[in-house]
């Protein structure tokens, strides 16, 4: 009879066991992707910066319920440090978008200055209460050989269609990030001409 209060904690903890998925943000395939804009081979980007809110710097995936509440999920996680996954991913879109595989992810410097270096700092990246995946961010383009500001922007982009899972918001995240690295590496290719 003194085991039964043990028994009993064992089930109720086996049986609200929920298993912990794990996500990533994916680069679009390449058949799905944009092709390059016009080849800048020559083209070298250093990603000096890339910074989260604190609330988004965390293992579990973060949602924004009504009246400005967070929703963190313990079974839904990043398989990895999403700040990583980002700049990793923005490595990927830039050079299948300029065609060129001169790209340096921080903390690595290149052995000389970058034709461009790139700093960005996001404001929000989350699916919202309803259901609308959202992404802004400021980013700055710096040249490489003066330091001189090129251009800071806020680009502010939502998905076109509402979702209700993880599965679904990641993915949707995933073809945000595609978006907004377009929009760099197009602002990259106009400088290059």
């Amino acid at each position: 009879m003194r085991w039964f209060p043990l028994w009993i904690v064992f089930m109720l903890t086996a049986c609200s066991t929920t298993p912990t998925r794990y996500y990533v943000l994916t680069a679009a395939a390449p058949s799905q992707a944009s092709p390059a804009i016009v080849a800048h081979p020559k083209i070298s980007i250093e990603v000096s910066q890339l910074e989260l809110p604190k609330y988004l710097d965390r293992p579990q995936i973060v949602s924004h319920l009504k009246n400005n509440q967070l929703e963190i999920s313990d079974y839904a996680q990043w398989g990895g440090r999403l700040r990583n996954n980002m700049m990793r991913l923005l490595a990927t879109n830039l050079s299948r978008a300029l065609g060129t595989s001169q790209i340096i992810i921080a903390p690595y410097r290149p052995n000389e200055p970058a034709t461009v270096r790139l700093m960005i700092e996001v404001i929000r990246f989350e699916r919202m209460s309803d259901g609308i995946v959202h992404l802004d961010a400021q980013w700055r383009l710096i040249d490489g050989a003066t330091d001189r500001s090129l251009i800071t922007r806020i680009t502010r982009l939502q998905s076109t269609k509402k979702v209700s899972d993880v599965a679904d918001t990641v993915t949707e995240m995933s073809q945000l990030f595609a978006r907004f690295s377009d929009t760099i590496a197009d602002e990259i290719a106009a400088r290059a001409k």
